[in-house]
C-alpha cells in the first residue's frame, strides 16, 4: 500500500484540478442547490451515482449535465472528497463480476471496466473479474488510472487458467490500491515464461508481476514455471493466504516480495535454481500453510527480520535462512538446511536447534529425533546439507536423539539433544542405532540390474589394472540401452569387491549412482549371502562364513553374516533363536523366487 502521506497528497491535488466548468456542462459552477446525489437524474441515489462519479474521475470521458448533485462540500469541484462523501451515504455493494475468456489467440469479455487490444485485456477499475481459458502470447494488465479515487480490490478469479508468455508478465498489476488473486475452488491455473533454458542475465520481470500490493488466496491451485524470469514478484506487500501454489524456477528467484512477505496459509511447493521465499527490501513473517523448498541460493531470506511462527516449513537450499535481522523461529515446524553456512542470526528460540555436521551429507538423508524410542520428528532433505536447523513446539523440554539417514549422531560426547542451542561436530555414534531397521520397505526403492554380454569374463577376472566393461542397465524392469557414459569398472587391486558406476542416459531425473557389487571369484572359495546375486539358480554352494540367526519361521530362516542378510527355505532339521550362530560349512541350492535369491536347505 502506498504511504498515507502520497495518498492526502493525491486528493488535494485532485481538488485543484479534478473539475473545470467547461469539462462539466459549459454553463457557471453554481452552488445554491443544496447536493442530492442523484447524478445520474433518474430520481434515486444509490450505487450507481457513486459509480457514475468515479468512473468519471478516472477517465473523464462522460458528460455531467447534472453536476451538482455531486458537489457534497460545496466548493463548485468534483474530487476524490466529494467521492468519498457520497459513499458514506450509500450502502456499499459489490459490483456485478466481469467476465474475460482466453482464446488461444484471442481474447473476449462481459462486463464493464475492461478493454481488449488483441491479445491484452486491460482492466481499469475494482471489481470481480473471473478469468478462464488458455492464451499464447497475451497477457492480462490492471492498470487502475486513479487508486485515490478507485481504493477498493481489483479481484481476479482464476477459473481454469493456462497462459504463456515469452515476452512479457502473463499477469502484471500495473497500478491499483489491492489487486488479489483468488484460486477458484478445485479450478487448475497454469502460468509460464514459455522457456526452459535458463540464462545468466538477470530476469526482466516476473511471470506473475505486481507494482502494488498483491494477495493470494483461494481453494484451486496455480502452477507457475519459469526458465528465464522470476515466477512471482512484487513491488510493495506481498500476502499468501490460501490455495496449492507450485513455482518452478531454472534462472530467478521463486517468490519475491520487496515491502514486506507475509504467509498465512496455503500449500507452496518450490523448486528454483534462485531463492525461494525472499523478502529484498523488508521482512518476512510465514504464521502458518505447509511450505517445501528445494533452492539453489537462499531458501527463505528477508532484508531485515524473519518470524516464523507457525506452519509446517521445510527450507532446503545452498544457505537455509538468510536475514539482515534475526531469524525467529517459534511455533513453527521447522526444517532449514543448508551446505555453504549455519544461519548466523537464528534467535535461540526455546525448541530450536542448530546443527553444525562435520561431513556433507547428500540429498533424501532425513533429519529426524526420538524421545524415549518415540519419533517426534522426521522430515526428509530436498539437497545435500552439512548445516540444519530443527524447530517443533514440542521441543520445549526433554531430550532428544538425533538421526541423520537414519543413523545415529552425536555431537562430541553429547549422544543427546535439548533446549534452543547450537551443536557442532556432529557425527555418527561409535556404535550408531539405525531408525529404520524395521520400518525398511522395498517397494520405494529403485531397481537398478547391470546387464553384460561378458559377465562370466568380469566374473572370473582377479587382480589387475583399471579395465572397463560395456553393459545396458535395467531400471525397474525398463531396460536403457548403454553408450560411452555406461560401463562397470573393475578396479586395481580388487578381487571380489567391484566399483561399479553407471549413468542411465535420458533416464529422467537421473544422476550417476556409484553400485558397489561383491563379485565372488572363481571357484567362489569364499561366499557369502552378499555373493548370492552372482550364482546361477540350481548352483550348489557352500557357505564360509559363520551366520547369526535374525528369525526362524516355519520353513523360512533369514540370516545375516558379514557379507549381508539372506534366505534359506527348507526344512534344516534344527530350530533356531534370534542371535543363534550357524558356522560356516552349512549350505544348499540358489534358487530365486520373486526376483530374490534364496538358498534351499540341502
Amino acid at each position: 500500500m502506498k504511504s498515507r502521506f502520497l495518498t492526502c497528497c493525491g486528493i488535494a491535488l485532485g481538488a485543484l484540478i479534478a473539475a473545470t466548468p467547461g469539462q462539466l456542462s459549459g454553463a457557471p459552477l453554481r452552488a445554491d442547490a443544496a447536493a442530492s446525489g442523484d447524478l445520474d437524474g433518474n430520481g434515486q441515489f444509490n450505487a450507481s451515482d457513486v459509480r457514475l462519479l468515479q468512473n468519471w474521475l478516472l477517465t473523464k470521458n462522460t458528460s455531467l449535465s447534472n453536476w451538482q448533485a455531486a458537489d457534497f462540500d460545496g466548493n463548485r469541484v468534483l474530487n476524490a472528497v466529494d467521492l468519498a462523501l457520497m459513499k458514506r451515504e450509500v450502502p456499499e455493494v459489490e459490483p456485478d463480476p466481469a467476465y474475460i475468456h482466453l482464446k488461444g489467440s484471442s481474447i473476449s469479455y462481459e462486463g464493464s471496466n475492461i478493454a481488449v487490444s488483441g491479445k491484452t485485456a486491460t482492466i481499469s477499475a475494482s471489481g470481480v473479474y473471473y478469468i478462464d481459458g488458455s492464451l499464447d502470447g497475451g497477457q492480462i494488465i490492471v492498470n487502475v488510472p486513479d487508486e485515490t479515487v478507485d481504493t477498493k480490490t481489483v479481484k481476479l478469479y482464476l477459473d481454469g487458467v493456462d497462459m504463456k508468455n515469452r515476452e512479457a508478465p502473463c499477469i502484471l498489476v500495473e497500478n491499483a490500491e489491492n489487486t488479489s488473486v483468488n484460486l477458484v475452488e478445485n479450478k487448475k491455473n497454469l502460468l509460464s515464461d514459455g522457456t526452459e533454458t535458463p540464462t545468466a542475465e538477470e530476469p526482466a520481470f516476473a511471470v506473475l508481476h505486481s507494482k502494488d500490493d498483491l494477495t493470494i488466496k483461494g481453494g484451486g491451485s496455480l502452477e507457475i514455471n519459469a526458465g528465464t524470469q522470476y515466477g512471482i514478484h512484487c513491488n510493495n506487500d506481498l500476502k499468501i493466504n490460501g490455495g496449492t501454489l507450485t513455482v518452478n524456477t531454472e534462472s530467478g528467484d521463486a517468490i519475491r516480495g520487496r515491502t514486506s512477505v507475509t504467509v498465512k496459509d496455503g500449500t507452496l511447493n518450490i523448486d528454483t535454481e534462485g531463492d525461494g521465499i525472499k523478502a529484498t527490501k523488508g521482512n518476512m513473517v510465514i504464521s502458518g500453510g505447509s511450505i517445501d523448498i528445494k533452492s539453489g541460493k537462499d531458501a527463505l531470506q528477508s532484508e531485515t527480520d524473519m518470524e516464523l511462527t507457525g506452519g509446517t516449513i521445510r527450507a532446503c537450499g545452498d544457505r537455509g535462512l538468510t536475514a539482515g535481522g534475526t531469524v525467529t523461529a517459534d511455533g513453527c515446524s521447522l526444517l532449514a538446511t543448508a551446505v555453504d553456512n549455519a544461519c548466523e542470526t537464528l534467535s535461540r528460540s526455546s525448541g530450536t536447534m542448530q546443527f553444525s555436521f562435520t561431513k556433507e551429507w547428500k540429498k533424501n538423508n532425513p533429519i529426524a529425533l526420538t524421545s524415549g524410542g518415540r519419533t517426534v520428528f522426521d522430515q526428509n532433505t530436498l539437497r545435500k546439507f552439512r548445516y540444519a536447523v530443527v524447530s517443533d513446539p514440542t521441543f520445549t523440554s526433554g531430550s532428544f536423539k538425533l538421526y541423520s539417514g537414519g543413523i545415529e549422531v552425536v555431537s562430541g560426547s553429547k549422544d543427546t539433544f535439548s533446549g534452543s542451542a547450537e551443536y557442532t561436530d556432529v557425527n555418527n555414534a561409535a556404535d550408531p542405532d539405525l531408525l529404520y531397521k524395521g520400518l525398511f520397505d522395498k517397494t520405494k526403492v529403485h531397481k537398478i540390474e547391470v546387464k553384460m554380454s561378458n559377465w562370466k569374463e568380469f566374473i572370473n577376472a582377479q587382480k589387475q589394472d583399471e579395465i572397463f566393461y560395456p553393459c545396458d542397465l535395467i531400471i525397474d524392469g525398463e531396460e536403457v540401452e548403454g553408450n560411452s557414459y555406461t560401463f562397470v569398472k573393475q578396479a586395481i587391486e580388487v578381487t571380489h569387491e567391484v566399483y561399479a558406476y553407471a549413468y542411465a542416459d535420458g533416464k529422467e531425473n537421473s544422476e550417476w549412482a556409484y553400485l558397489y557389487v561383491t563379485v565372488p571369484a572363481k571357484p567362489f572359495e569364499d561366499f557369502g549371502f552378499g555373493d548370492m546375486p552372482y550364482v546361477e539358480d540350481g548352483t550348489q554352494v557352500v557357505f564360509t562364513h559363520n551366520a547369526t540367526v535374525l528369525w526362524q519361521k516355519n520353513l523360512y530362516l533369514y540370516a545375516m553374516d558379514e557379507t549381508g542378510p539372506g534366505l534359506i527355505y527348507g526344512d534344516t532339521g534344527q530350530t533356531y533363536s534370534q542371535g543363534d550362530v550357524i558356522p560356516a560349512g552349512f549350505g544348499g541350492t540358489k534358487k530365486t523366487y520373486m526376483d530374490e535369491p534364496e538358498i534351499q536347505a540341502a
